[in-house]
């Protein structure tokens, strides 16, 4: 795989492809971060659709990942091996998002846990 593969083209952005291509071996990097763009747009849920070069993954001088896209506060954490990525995704939400049935179901759960626990 190159730099100018077309997939990496229609998938990565510049940024993210100088990135990975700066390493020895750029599959393990393009694997993770593909596994991060995954993971973001999941975190979106159905409504938004968005491409994934919208989500770009960048990594300070340090190494760490971060998410940028336009509009949205999301988190991630990636890994990878030679032959593995794993990438995960948070999107903070505000509380009076969250439906009522659920705060209550996972209220009696955690009644139950302790209940349990005693």
């Amino acid at each position: 795989m190159t730099p100018d593969t077309p997939f990496i083209r229609r998938v990565f952005t510049s940024a993210e492809i100088d990135y990975c291509f700066s390493h020895h071996d750029a599959s393990p990097h393009l694997a993770a971060i593909f596994a991060a763009k995954e993971a973001v747009v999941k975190t979106l849920g159905s409504g938004d659709v968005i491409s994934y070069r919208t989500v770009e993954i960048l990594h300070d001088d340090a190494g760490v990942p971060s998410v940028h896209l336009p509009g949205h506060n999301i988190y991630i954490s990636l890994s990878h091996s030679r032959t593995s990525a794993i990438a995960f995704a948070v999107r903070p939400c505000d509380p009076a998002d969250i439906p009522p049935t659920m705060i209550s179901a996972a209220l009696r759960t955690a009644e139950a846990q302790l209940l349990n626990e005693e």
